[in-house]
């Protein structure tokens, strides 16, 4: 999987996977559907079309598939420069010496991720419905809004793989305020990876961004 040409944002810049390349042709393949099944999607969302079709798009589909951590957690916490972005696994290092009790709080949040995570791979519940989940989880142990004075808040990248964001916006979708650069914190080395209309030259780009 080959980074290509960079896209410029307001908040950053990220890369396209190359719009030959396996995560390009299942995003093509996720857009068609997801543009003529408008109105009868049955709450199904785009992300939802984009990993079945992926896994179905030779040659390496299947196993990129299979190998990304969906919806997975993070805190980021602080402002301006100094602002960090951290997965629960790594808070709960960094505090397991100095605060034990505050590193468990991590280490709890950790598991019911993982229990989560588990549902949704076997079809006991939705990725989608891992966010709100967490949310809740987070705001129970106090930890919804980061940690610090400036603090904010729980990121949820639609994929990782190799702690690198790849991440999917679909017609209409964009990045919100704030959030690119959160992602591109995650891993400083990798650029985030963008599967989109414009990175996969899709019929949805010539059509500003929407269904054609």
């Amino acid at each position: 999987m080959q980074a290509a040409a960079k896209i410029v944002h307001a908040g950053g810049t990220t890369v396209s996977p190359g719009a030959e390349g396996t995560l390009c042709k299942a995003f093509r393949r996720a857009a068609e559907r997801w543009c003529e099944d408008e109105g009868k999607r049955n709450g199904k969302k785009f992300n939802d079309y984009y990993f079945e079709d992926l896994k179905e798009t030779p040659p390496d589909g299947k196993s990129i598939g299979e190998s990304v951590e969906r919806e997975k957690t993070f805190i980021a916490s602080g402002e301006g420069e100094g602002r960090q972005i951290s997965s629960l696994d790594d808070l709960e290092a960094k505090w397991s010496d100095t605060d034990p009790a505050f590193a468990d709080k991590f280490a709890k949040l950790s598991d019911t991720e993982q229990g989560l995570q588990n549902d949704a791979a076997n079809g006991l519940s939705s990725y989608d419905a891992i966010r709100l989940e967490m949310q809740n989880e987070a705001a129970g142990a106090g930890l919804d809004t980061g940690m610090g004075p400036g603090a904010s808040n729980l990121r949820f990248p639609d994929a990782v793989l190799d702690d690198q964001v790849i991440e999917i916006k679909g017609p209409k979708d964009q990045f919100q305020e704030g959030q690119l650069e959160d992602y591109s914190r995650i891993n400083p080395h990798k650029p985030v990876i963008e599967v989109s209309c414009q990175a996969c030259a899709a019929p949805c780009h010539d059509a500003g961004n929407k269904c054609p």
